[in-house]
């Protein structure tokens, strides 16, 4: 993997995204990516869904080797509030949230934790073909889950008539389409919904 100095000194900014049901528009959101001073990962998402009153927003910081650090979610639904919070320190992930006891979930037996896909095209450049298998926090279930990633190599999409150079990758059945930096410009879950750059 070749480390990408130059991206320590971006600013990014978020990258703004429509969500698209059935393809039609259901709400819309932010995600914004960037390193940290000490080689950190941070990740923020929001999204708004206006006409069912929900917001949702994400904050996930990873280490080096893309293992998970902390991992904090909060939904409005309704103006009814609800946080899940996840912090990891090697052997047990501190998990926490609304309604829930807390608890000591442990780090799985065998296999890793890390995912260096986190910082593909961000910091790293995958060799095309490239699959990783890990272990992934979901943080709405408290539990570790089997993961997969792999890189596909380079694509053309087309968006509002604009043709974009892509990197395509497929991390748990998700197809993301992504800029050189690594940001989102479609992205198609398996359930059929729609992430578009706008």
């Amino acid at each position: 993997m070749t480390t990408l100095l130059a991206a320590l000194a971006l600013t990014p900014v978020p990258v703004r995204f429509e969500v698209l049901i059935s393809g039609l528009p259901a709400g819309s959101g932010t995600i914004e990516q960037k390193l940290l001073g000490d080689g950190r990962k941070l990740n923020r998402v929001e999204m708004k869904f206006p006409d069912q009153g929900i917001e949702v927003s994400q904050e996930s910081t990873y280490l080096t080797d893309g293992g998970p650090s902390r991992m904090l979610q909060t939904t409005v639904r309704n103006g009814r509030r609800e946080v899940r919070s996840a912090v990891f320190d090697g052997r047990f992930v501190s998990y926490s949230g609304t309604g829930l006891q807390p608890t000591q979930v442990p780090y799985p037996e065998s296999g890793q934790t890390a995912a260096p896909s986190e910082f593909w095209f961000l910091r790293d450049v995958p060799i095309q073909g490239e699959r990783l298998s890990y272990h992934r926090f979901d943080l709405g279930a408290g539990a570790w889950k089997p993961a997969t990633a792999a890189y596909l190599g380079p694509r053309e999409t087309v968006l509002s008539g604009k043709v974009w150079k892509v990197q395509r990758t497929i991390v748990d059945g998700v197809r993301s389409d992504l800029d050189e930096r690594g940001d989102l410009v479609r992205v198609e879950l398996p359930n059929g919904i729609v992430l578009e750059r706008r």
